[in-house]
């Protein structure tokens, strides 16, 4: 085609596909999911929960023990799928199954290993003041299981289970900082340890300007997540952060469900806190 002639873009068919949203905490006691459909601009996601019930609905399975399938149970209120009777453990993998034909989809399938939670080694890091922000180094131990990371929020609190929280943003300084990913999607930093070469060790920094006043302790919720998480998680903010133009190719987002799109996958949290001097 020469540079004269006008150039005329073609829309192609896309096959619509179940996109699937569920991040669960190792520990408690209800899983939680959502089941939306993909959507082009002039529509909206389509929520197929009434139909998918009665014989049916998703479906969890623990490849770890051969548990007897346990099927989600659709909350028509809240549009979300839930269940509050399956058994696992950190180490076990688990599936997810669901026999979408019903509704015009394909059947999705997606798994996921339960991470191990590691842990922050110093036990109570130091914060300095250092004028504009204060700085902190942290440890991290190696996680047990292969393809973990660490996902790092800190926050301000009364305490560190106080529901009212004031998440903060986080900053990797110089050292240890092509292992660190900041995230402007969601709060924290995403650290991959394997790849770190300073012995695991993360020189950090918070910017004051982020606090109403100067905390005596600044919170930790250290979450250790499996490589669909980090690859899930880093991918939308690529994309967010992209600014793509109207012909560059689009920054994909990453999933692990099979035939369709979005996240299915579990995490550990442990909390720590920062002491600030």
């Amino acid at each position: 085609m020469s540079c004269s002639e006008e150039f005329s873009p073609q829309n192609e068919d896309t096959v619509k596909q179940a996109v699937i949203l569920s991040e669960f905490e190792v520990g408690t006691d209800v899983i939680e999911m959502t089941l939306t459909t993909t959507f082009s601009l002039n529509e909206g996601p389509s929520h197929p929960g009434e139909a998918l019930q009665n014989g049916n609905e998703p479906f969890l399975s623990n490849l770890d023990n051969g548990a007897t399938n346990k099927t989600f149970r659709y909350q028509n209120v809240a549009q979300k799928w839930i269940n509050d009777a399956f058994q696992y453990q950190p180490g076990h993998t688990i599936s997810l199954t669901a026999n979408l034909a019903v509704v015009g989809l394909e059947n999705i399938y997606a798994e996921t290993t339960i991470p191990i939670a590691g842990e922050v080694i110093i036990p109570v890091p130091v914060a300095t003041d250092n004028i504009d922000t204060y700085d902190f180094q942290m440890e991290l131990s190696v996680p047990e299981l292969e393809d973990n990371f660490y996902h790092i929020i800190p926050y301000v609190a009364a305490s560190a289970d106080d529901p009212s929280k004031q998440y903060l943003n986080i900053e990797a300084v110089a050292e240890g900082e092509a292992s660190v990913f900041g995230l402007s999607h969601i709060d924290g930093i995403l650290i991959d340890v394997n790849r770190a070469g300073n012995f695991n060790t993360f020189n950090l920094s918070i910017r004051k300007s982020q606090l109403p006043s100067n905390p005596s302790k600044i919170y930790l919720k250290v979450k250790t997540v499996a490589k669909e998480y980090y690859d899930f998680h880093r991918s939308l903010t690529l994309q967010a952060e992209s600014d793509q133009g109207p012909f560059d190719a689009p920054f994909p987002t990453v999933s692990n469900i099979e035939r369709g799109q979005g996240i299915f996958t579990a995490y550990t949290v442990s909390l720590d806190s920062i002491i600030v001097e």
